[in-house]
């Protein structure tokens, strides 16, 4: 009976996210919204700084190649020190590129950052997942790393938002800043609900390494997907 409801869980998510990761991030609206609210000179700086971090929980919400990744970081539950560590290290990697590239002083073309976000997941769900045993992804030093480095592309690719639109160039900076925190913001309820799940999960050892499994086979399977689309 307890199989069995974990096999319908899987299901039913891998089903939404079926239904909605078609296209990782539908950056189009979200590039509008940023032009509306920061073209809006009624706005005061307080109303605009809040208007960009809900702009930027939005987007990382509708950004499902960077959700996937969040969530192949913790598939497998650890510590919550380390869980804390991995996440901060995306989190720090990610908001250097974000800024850098937001305020056009370093950029990569779409054309290779979007391709290598979809190898990013792939990596990361099989390392996490299928290479739990190996002793050189059991180091947490390793992991946080890996996870740094590609969180660098990540951040090239939440910048894609802006690449397109014209900020003013006095409100390019408080921009970026508050979208990031926006998007910090959106990281932490993608965070606790999957953590939360996992957790109950883990109380049947056999029930959680199956239901892993499947979650991160989905995953990979979507992000090869993503990778093929983005390549050709």
């Amino acid at each position: 009976m307890k199989n069995n409801i974990f096999l319908i869980l899987s299901v039913f998510i891998i089903s939404f996210f079926f239904n909605t990761t078609v296209y990782a991030h539908p950056d189009s609206q979200i590039e509008q919204k940023a032009l509306e609210i920061s073209n809006n000179e009624e706005k005061s700086f307080i109303e605009n700084s809040i208007d960009f971090i809900c702009l930027g929980i939005i987007h990382i919400l509708n950004g499902f190649d960077h959700i996937l990744f969040v969530i192949s970081i913790v598939l497998i539950l650890l510590p919550i020190r380390k869980i804390f560590l991995m996440v901060s290290a995306f989190t720090l990697a990610h908001s250097f590129t974000f800024i850098l590239a937001g305020s056009n002083i370093f950029m990569i073309s779409g054309k290779i950052v979007e391709p290598i976000i979809a190898l990013s997941i792939i990596y990361m769900s099989i390392t996490t997942v299928f290479l739990k045993k190996n002793p050189f992804f059991q180091k947490i030093h390793n992991r946080l790393w890996i996870v740094f480095v590609f969180g660098l592309f990540h951040g090239l690719g939440f910048a894609g938002v802006f690449s397109e639109i014209m900020i003013p160039q006095d409100k390019v900076l408080s921009s970026l800043l508050f979208f990031n925190v926006g998007v910090e913001f959106g990281q932490i309820l993608i965070l606790l609900p999957t953590i939360l799940i996992l957790t109950l999960i883990n109380k049947n050892k056999k029930n959680y390494e199956t239901f892993t499994e499947i979650i991160a086979g989905f995953i990979i399977a979507i992000a090869i997907f993503w990778f093929l689309q983005r390549i050709f």
